[in-house]
């Protein structure tokens, strides 16, 4: 899965979100991807999404 715009704040890698999604650290996943998500960043909230 390969998503384009940023998922995490700038402390974090962007793909930091997305690589734990890809090795199925489902919780860290969406710990990172959370705060984005909830700041209205579309690809975050679809990751986030998928874990619901």
């Amino acid at each position: 899965m390969m998503l384009g715009a940023p998922l995490c704040n700038a402390a974090e890698s962007p793909d930091t979100a997305v690589a734990a999604y890809q090795r199925k650290d489902y919780e860290v996943a969406y710990q990172l991807a959370l705060p984005a998500a909830q700041a209205g960043d579309a690809n975050a909230q679809y990751l986030v999404g998928l874990q619901l």
